[in-house]
């Protein structure tokens, strides 16, 4: 399994929508900074989106049919039918549609699916804090080698219709497939030097890095991971924490504990079996350590697990 696969296989999250409509004529909406990751979509139409720079100006682009513009850290932004459209601002709730319109299909110049996407625990990867301030993915763009065609926003926005038992499960589904996408659409057309896979010597830095996926309880250490990248052991601390945003050993134990955290609550082995999986020869050890970094202990996050399922 590759690295960007291991990650999201352990990571949970689900997802909102806070505008869903039809919009007509001239329109505009402008949204404060939420510190989530935001999503827009355009199932029909096109309109105007525009990100927030540094200086209070903001970097616009229009979006197509199809388009998805991704904001991982939620930064203040707009969409709107141009971009010098009257702008009413609207804060972003969760499950909450800010504007709703009734606007038919037959009369409405686009269609739109905006939300969030919430992870269910705290869950920082440098696969996600590697990335830029905005993401615009073009699903039908023919260069693009994992072009999809059409993405889970339309299978979101059909389910959302849907008075169905289980939709609910289905369209949480459906965003994560969503997230996905995205991703995969980002990691296979760019080439930024600040993209997590993409820097000088990030191959040599991945290496190591699935060789810490595939077999996290190895004892790792500095001299074995540079021995490993074919650097030396300053070159490499060097190069990882550039490539990666932290030193070598910080990687390895987040991994584990993020790891042993998705363990605890999607499988039933005992804590001395996931002990041993994430690196640590006594449930004694993976104690100390879960409950340093996460500030609870094991057994008490499996009993809340049990509690909450039952």
């Amino acid at each position: 399994m590759d690295v960007i696969s291991d990650v999201l296989d352990t990571m949970r999250f689900s997802g909102n929508v806070f505008l869903h409509t039809n919009f007509a004529g001239e329109w505009g909406a402008q949204f404060t900074d939420v510190n989530m990751p935001v999503f827009h979509c355009v199932l029909f139409g096109s309109c105007w989106f525009g990100v927030e720079r540094e200086d209070a100006s903001f970097d616009v682009t229009e979006l197509k049919a199809g388009d998805v513009m991704f904001l991982p850290r939620g930064r203040t932004h707009f969409i709107a039918s141009s971009p010098d459209s009257k702008r009413i601002d609207r804060t972003i709730v969760p499950g909450e549609y800010c504007i709703t319109t009734d606007v038919p299909d037959d009369k409405a110049d686009v269609r739109v699916l905006c939300g969030v996407f919430q992870p269910v625990e705290n869950f920082e990867h440098p696969l996600f804090l590697t990335l830029p301030e905005q993401i615009k993915a073009r699903f039908a763009d023919a260069e693009n080698n994992a072009s999809w065609g059409s993405h889970a926003a339309y299978a979101i926005d059909t389910a959302i219709a849907l008075d169905a038992p289980g939709v609910g499960p289905l369209i949480d589904n459906l965003y994560m497939v969503l997230f996905i996408q995205i991703l995969q659409q980002y990691y296979a057309g760019s080439h930024s030097a600040n993209n997590f896979f993409c820097s000088r010597n990030a191959p040599r830095i991945y290496a190591v890095l699935e060789a810490i996926h595939k077999n996290p309880a190895y004892e790792w250490t500095l001299d074995n991971m540079a021995e490993l990248s074919h650097f030396s052991r300053s070159a490499f601390t060097s190069n990882f924490r550039d490539t990666v945003g932290m030193s070598p050993m910080a990687y390895v134990l987040s991994w584990r504990m993020n790891l042993a955290r998705s363990l605890i609550r999607t499988t039933g082995l005992p804590l001395k079996v996931i002990a041993k999986r994430v690196g640590y020869r006594t449930q004694a050890g993976l104690n100390k350590a879960f409950k340093q970094y996460f500030g609870v202990a094991p057994k008490k996050l499996r009993a809340e697990q049990i509690s909450d399922s039952g």
